[in-house]
């Protein structure tokens, strides 16, 4: 069922002296908008929501409406953590600090729309596939640390085998008591070398046959109840080439996924 497309406002670039965060206003109201749509299909109506548009703060609101609705889990599949918060970011883009900002780490303009504060607990989110910590003394976000966020690392994913990895993900959400989990998807966990389409590319990042296996496990738990797809960028697909591969593969993981 297609349930409509949510206009945005034009993107402001201006930093916000307040939240030191660029577009706070226009990321509010497609939160808001964002969230109604999640509130009013979850869980009741429709098994499984799709989310598909730009960049990473499309969380923001997928996470309010979640709230909502009661408490559910995350399974955050991203190159990155996306943990930084206004004073570690260099950007200032929410694009950057979904992950804190959902959590509750963040101006509350942004951190606690309608008194919701966190829309996500720190112990209900799992990060899977992330490959962005050389160094944990140096890393950027290294306020993730300091969280009960499980994170599940490439690394490791393919130390035990992403199949496994995925498993002990929603085990991990499954043991927390969550009723169910919202999948964060953006498209830069692939390898740049499949997916150069995004802002951040880096190599090595999961092959599309590892995106398929995880997903897979994902959707089939009986514990999901939506997903977003970020992050891809048309303007760097001139010939739709890369979507049709990354569909594709968003296919095939849907098609043998069954609760």
């Amino acid at each position: 069922m297609d349930g409509g497309r949510i206009e945005v406002d034009p993107y402001s670039p201006d930093i916000e002296p307040e939240t030191n965060v660029r577009n706070r206003r226009g990321l509010c109201r497609q939160s808001w908008f964002i969230a109604q749509m999640v509130d009013s299909l979850t869980p009741v109506d429709v098994n499984f929501q799709l989310l598909i548009g730009g960049d990473c703060s499309l969380l923001l609101g997928a996470a309010l409406g979640l709230k909502r609705v009661g408490r559910y889990g995350l399974i955050f599949m991203d190159g990155h953590t996306d943990f930084q918060t206004p004073e570690t970011s260099a950007s200032k883009a929410a694009a950057g600090m979904d992950l804190a900002l959902v959590t509750g780490y963040g101006p509350d303009a942004l951190t606690n729309m309608e008194g919701l504060k966190p829309y996500i607990r720190e112990s209900d989110v799992v990060v899977f596939g992330n490959r962005d910590i050389e160094d944990r003394e140096t890393y950027y976000a290294k306020a993730i640390f300091e969280t009960d966020i499980s994170m599940i690392t490439l690394d490791y994913a393919r130390q035990v085998g992403v199949e496994m990895a995925a498993h002990q993900a929603v085990e991990l959400l499954k043991q927390r008591g969550v009723p169910g989990f919202w999948i964060h998807l953006d498209a830069d966990v692939l390898d740049s070398a499949i997916m150069p389409a995004v802002d951040s590319p880096m190599p090595g990042g999961l092959s599309y046959a590892e995106l398929i296996v995880a997903l897979r496990v994902f959707l089939s738990s009986g514990l999901a109840v939506g997903m977003e797809i970020t992050i891809y960028d048309p303007d760097l697909d001139p010939d739709g080439s890369i979507a049709r591969a990354y569909v594709d593969a968003l296919v095939e993981a849907f098609h043998h996924a069954a609760p």
